[in-house]
């Protein structure tokens, strides 16, 4: 990237190293020596104790009054209730503080216990011990929260027996994290608050109102999801005037804060903080997103967009312009062919090098990338490599262990995909699939080409395979958006909850299931997690080039899954918060607006083949959303029908996002088809961590104003989205597939946590035994979720699977076999029954895709054994062979109609795996070109 377009030479590097933390984590402290012995604690006890009896209780703080109240219980509560009445103390003597369990003569020795708490609340004197003894607790709570609410094995769970009983320890865990994240940085928050100038502090009391307002806001939505549908609309409406308030007296403050210059330079080091730092300060201070010393956007201003304005540029404009022109006028009637997908593809390419910084070169790209793999220090990163190995293994594992087997069996979904898939190697090329709800392309387009493959085909196999692919691709993608998003300074530390965050998606049974399913939803986390890459940076630095790579992510991206359609309001919703937190002034404000605005064009034109089908086919394109959000009979209604039916469906949308919201540690999917019927989305030890997580991330958002850090809670909230705005049907909402886009942040919020108490255990036990905590921690929590999710997979979720769908991979093996010994395909028939199998997908188990033999209603038997007879393709009857057909055993029409028909037939019932299901088949003898001419005129008689 040229210099020119650069916002500062500081943050421009960093798009090429680690980001690193706002706070740094409080330093080391001595270590508990374990080879202390007791006699050095007994020599000064004496001059201890009467300094402890000269101090008064409300002079100690919580580590010195946590020590006093273990070493003597009695005296501390007779001084603390002295205190509350304000009077003072009685003289005690020297040894009133810690009298001895046994009396004793003063030469004899002081008794273990009197040393053992005497070491326990020194250790409670060092806050970053302290903060690990809190952790610690907070974890504990949050495990009994997340198994109280799973139940027990077998037990029904409602809110009276699991939510109301787990929930307070929740909540207790969360607290109790907040509170050690307070007494980790209360020596940096006290720093910070004696550096402030009296301006300063003023505006951040002043801040305390619009905060407890907004408190008031979150309890008014909590309120709206416990009321009866029909008033939580009011809720939802209070809650809203009160975010609006208190964000109208946030600016209100911070508009008179700036006015107010008293004080403004009694402390020169605040003032110096306050002032935009030069590009040299930034870099002497190592200054990265989030951190202390705010960088100064416009304190380095690039070069405006037209002054690279050349002939190259505008002759690639201009071509731009012609492809995708072309691509217009030869994308209607919902077809592009093959020519054009590669025109698509350059168009897209070329306009982003339209608008691209001065420096973007392909051959400077490439040999900067060379040159970074070569400064690696790989023999320094072998830890890292191995570790990062293993994750993917375990990821493989998990998402390829049986995939021939579980799941087993097809349904409609799956046989909708493949067909279409077959259609596209067959020249049936579509921009959108409308059946089945309306479907994106990506993925029957890559089954096409991934069923050339030796071994692979159009089957359900070949679906299954792709997806888990996809979601071990998946997993690289994860650590790279951990990482960016985590920013500041700590490098070492980011990569270490990067790879949490990794390996806990690695054996994460929510991914898996959605994967293994073998449908297009796992590109949602990967391309939600690629965008967040770039519309992070994008957020911190303001630069073009982010901007690009983002409106390719995002157009390309709209090509995979309907949930995808919620990153563009990410993208707005993001880039407010970066003109509210980041932007200096108009100038810079104005820099955000036009990088959005070729954001949104070349979004735009990679759009444009879609687009083109939206426009000529509107209802095709929403009719999945508005079946789900006005209903089923309301799909294609007029704008008065819809909005009555909105206004009548809103009061479920608080209610849809609470249950949302619950999915992750009580109840998710109702449905056999996404996951085990209402089991959690996250497994316990997870589950206890995400609530540990946000603690920590609302902590983080406090201490590093960051944007990016700021903007994750809304990522989740939007990516619920798909499954929340299920107003018309709240019993399909929560939704494991449609809410599958809040993977990334999810699971980035479980991981943080883990990764410092890691570090915590790494600092507070130095050496060797602190990292071997650190490593059995971490290697507990992964390995402990893994068995935790493979048991909830494998011995809960595959059974039940088998119970509703049906055995098609039976019937189909007998299809196949029918077909190769002798018979034709075109000679084999389902007969339809009401709730019963999908005639396509016995095709598609027997190799044949598109196999149309399906027979309902039966009396239009001879009709369709004629129209067989004159097809010309694979599928036509053959009247020199036996006839086959297949039917539901409570059939009995139909068991009387073919023994009328064809006397001389055989029947056979055909018991499955499933000793619900069996089928029956009825084979007629070859009937021959005449006989078969013969049942043909015999039934237009007996019809004529």
């Amino acid at each position: 990237m040229n210099s020119d377009d650069k916002v500062n030479p500081t943050l421009e590097e960093h798009d090429e190293n680690e980001q690193h933390d706002d706070a740094e984590m409080p330093g080391a402290q001595e270590p508990l020596d374990i080879n202390e012995t007791d006699e050095p604690a007994a020599e000064n006890t004496d001059s201890r104790e009467q300094a402890q009896d000269e101090t008064r209780i409300e002079d100690l703080n919580l580590a010195q009054l946590l020590g006093h109240l273990l070493r003597s219980p009695r005296d501390t509560w007779r001084r603390a209730s002295l205190a509350l009445a304000g009077q003072e103390p009685m003289p005690a003597p020297a040894t009133a503080l810690a009298t001895p369990l046994v009396n004793s003569n003063a030469d004899q020795p002081r008794q273990p216990d009197r040393a053992l708490s005497q070491r326990f609340a020194d250790a409670l004197r060092q806050p970053q011990r302290l903060q690990l003894l809190l952790f610690a607790l907070a974890l504990v709570s949050a495990l009994i929260g997340t198994n109280a609410l799973l139940g027990r094995p077998g037990a029904v769970r409602s809110a009276e027996n699991t939510l109301q009983l787990g929930a307070p320890f929740l909540w207790l865990g969360f607290f109790i994290w907040l509170l050690g994240e307070a007494v980790g940085s209360s020596e940096q928050l006290g720093q910070r608050w004696r550096r402030m100038s009296r301006r300063e502090r003023r505006k951040w009391t002043a801040r305390i109102l619009p905060a407890v307002i907004w408190l008031s806001a979150l309890q008014s939505l909590s309120a709206s999801m416990a009321v009866v549908t029909s008033q939580s609309f009011d809720f939802l409406l209070d809650a809203a005037v009160r975010f609006l308030l208190g964000f109208a007296l946030w600016h209100l403050f911070n508009f008179v804060a700036a006015q107010d210059k008293t004080g403004a330079d009694e402390n020169p080091i605040s003032t110096q903080q306050d002032t935009e730092a030069t590009p040299e300060q930034l870099a002497e201070a190592g200054a990265g997103p989030g951190s202390a010393i705010r960088p100064a956007l416009s304190a380095t201003q690039p070069r405006a967009l037209w002054a690279h304005i050349d002939k190259r540029r505008l002759s690639l404009a201009a071509f731009s312009a012609l492809a995708s022109a072309a691509l217009w006028l030869n994308t209607g009637g919902n077809r592009i062919e093959p020519p054009f997908i590669l025109l698509w593809i350059i168009s897209s390419l070329s306009w982003a090098l339209v608008f691209a910084p001065g420096g973007w070169h392909v051959f400077d790209w490439a040999t900067a990338r060379i040159d970074r793999l070569r400064r690696i220090d790989w023999q320094g990163e072998r830890w890292f490599i191995v570790i990062f190995v293993l994750i993917m293994a375990l990821g493989i594992s998990f998402r390829f262990t049986r995939l021939d087997s579980v799941p087993r069996e097809m349904t409609s979904d799956h046989v909708e995909k493949i067909q279409d898939a077959y259609r596209v190697s067959t020249g049936d090329y579509k921009i959108f699939f409308p059946n089945n709800g309306g479907r994106e392309p990506v993925q029957m387009y890559l089954i096409a080409m991934l069923s050339a493959l030796p071994g692979l085909g159009f089957d359900f196999f070949t679906l299954k395979f792709l997806a888990a692919l996809e979601s071990a691709l998946t997993l690289p993608l994860l650590y790279w958006m951990g990482s960016e998003l985590l920013g500041g300074r700590r490098a070492r530390f980011n990569k270490v909850a990067a790879l949490l965050l990794m390996a806990l998606v690695a054996a994460s049974y929510w991914h898996v299931i959605i994967s293994r399913q073998g449908l297009r939803i796992p590109f949602t986390p990967a391309v939600t997690a690629l965008l967040l890459v770039y519309l992070s940076r994008a957020m911190r630095f303001n630069r073009r080039g982010d901007y690009i790579k983002a409106a390719l992510a995002l157009g390309f991206g709209l090509y995979t899954y309907q949930a995808v359609r919620m990153l563009p309001v990410l993208i707005i919703i993001g880039l407010i918060f970066a003109i509210w937190m980041r932007a200096a002034g108009w100038r810079e404000k104005l820099r955000y607006l036009l990088h959005l605005s070729i954001l949104v064009f070349i979004s735009l034109m990679v759009f444009l083949p879609m687009l083109h089908f939206w426009l000529d086919y509107p209802n095709s394109f929403w009719m999945r959303a508005s079946t789900r959000i006005l209903g089923d009979h309301l799909a294609f209604s007029t704008v008065e029908q819809a909005i009555d039916a909105l206004r009548a469906n809103v009061p479920f949308f608080m209610h849809n996002m609470r249950n949302a919201l619950l999915m992750y540690n009580w109840k998710g999917d109702i449905g056999w088809f996404n996951g085990a019927a209402e089991h959690p989305v996250l497994d316990t030890v997870t589950g206890a961590f995400l609530i540990l997580g946000v603690a920590a991330w609302l902590a983080k958002m406090i201490k590093s104003r960051d944007p990016v850090i700021c903007f994750m809670p809304v990522v989740v909230l939007v990516m619920l989205l798909p499954t929340v705005l299920s107003l018309a049907h709240p019993q399909a909402n929560p939704s494991n597939s449609r809410a599958l886009g809040t993977v990334p942040i999810i699971y980035l919020f479980a991981a943080l946590p883990l990764a410092m108490l890691a570090l915590r255990l790494k600092e507070t036990f130095t050496g060797r035994k602190g990292r071997i905590l650190a490593l059995v921690l971490a290697l507990g929590v992964v390995l402990s979720a893994n068995h935790q999710n493979r048991d909830t997979y494998f011995e809960r979720y595959a059974p039940a699977y088998l119970g509703p769908a049906f055995p098609h991979s039976v019937a189909g093996e007998v299809l196949q076999g029918f077909a190769n010994s002798g018979g034709a395909i075109g000679n084999v028939w389902s007969v339809g029954f009401p709730f019963w199998w999908d005639y396509r997908a016995l095709g598609i188990e027997a190799g044949y895709a598109l196999w149309p033999n399906d027979m309902y209603p039966m009396e239009d038997l001879p009709l369709k054994l004629e129209h067989a007879l004159q097809r010309s393709d694979r599928y036509r009857l053959d009247p020199n062979r036996d006839l086959l057909f297949l039917y539901n055993p409570a059939d009995a029409q139909t068991a009387q109609r073919l023994r009328e028909w064809f006397p001389q037939g055989r029947a056979l019932t055909v018991q499955t795996y499933q000793p619900e299901d069996s089928f029956v088949l009825y084979r007629v003898p070859s009937l021959g070109e005449s006989g078969f001419a013969d049942f043909l005129a015999q039934d237009e008689a007996y019809h004529g």
